[in-house]
């Protein structure tokens, strides 16, 4: 029989932190239970049919392939809403160490079937855009529970386009280098704007230890004394004084994460 490719949509959802160490294998399983509950509940809402639905166990995850009868627009809506719908009702009741936070793609491309399942390079990118650093990075920056990531095709034949309720203007570009893959692709962090990061501490007062030390990591107790201010003859002009108090060092949020292009 002649090999010849299947065109599929692709879909991975991957929990962050399965494998820790804290967490027992009774909860491990309740989170796959809850992974599986939210995914087919969304797939219900969003009016996916089974019967075109191909899911694959990944361990800590899950790897869902669509047949073309299922438009790739609607992985990301209506899909993505009611994922992060039932993934915050999930969290609600959920202990801390059964709490889910996820990394998601969605791609598309031709895959080649045989006697042991699909492979094909298609499938190869969407895991190396799941696992790329700037994604995980991302997951563990915001106060979201959800990252998702997008092949440079999905955006350019799907997302740009605005169709139906997607907005292109909250996807940021990203460049993912990870083994063999070299590629653009495009990040979304759902429910918090474009970019959804936790905001930076407020500013601190230095010392000339913290502006000195760099592993000082709290602002003092006490606040830095200044010296009285000197009377000021009634003779000279006030115009041009400017009487220094204590120096402001704003604290920034940065990302790390192996990114080389635009972001």
């Amino acid at each position: 029989m002649r090999a010849e490719p299947e065109h599929r949509g692709i879909l991975a959802l991957d929990i962050q932190g399965f494998g820790r160490l804290e967490r027992t294998n009774l909860t491990r399983a309740r989170m796959r239970t809850g992974l599986h509950r939210i995914l087919g509940n969304a797939m219900t809402a969003a009016r996916i049919d089974p019967e075109h639905v191909e899911q694959t166990e990944c361990g800590d995850g899950v790897l869902v392939l669509l047949r073309p009868q299922v438009s790739k627009a609607r992985l990301l809506h209506p899909l993505l809403p009611r994922l992060l719908t039932g993934l915050a009702r999930y969290n609600r009741t959920a202990p801390d160490a059964a709490r889910l936070r996820l990394r998601v793609v969605v791609h598309a491309g031709e895959l080649l079937r045989d006697a042991h399942g699909i492979t094909g390079e298609d499938l190869i990118l969407a895991f190396r855009l799941l696992d790329a650093d700037v994604v995980r990075a991302r997951l563990t920056q915001t106060v979201a529970d959800l990252v998702l990531i997008v092949s440079d095709a999905i955006y350019q034949g799907i997302v740009k386009h605005g169709y139906g309720r997607i907005d292109p203007a909250v996807f940021q570009p990203v460049w993912v280098n990870a083994k063999e893959t070299n590629a653009r692709a495009w990040l979304h962090i759902p429910g918090t704007g474009c970019q959804g990061m936790k905001p930076a501490p407020a500013p601190v007062a230095a010392t000339s230890q913290s502006l000195t030390d760099p592993h000082q990591s709290e602002a003092p107790t006490l606040p830095v004394r200044l010296p009285p201010p000197q009377p000021i003859p009634t003779t000279t002009p006030l115009a041009g004084r400017r009487l220094s108090g204590t120096w402001q060092i704003p604290a920034y949020a940065y990302v790390q994460g192996r990114v080389q292009g635009p972001v």
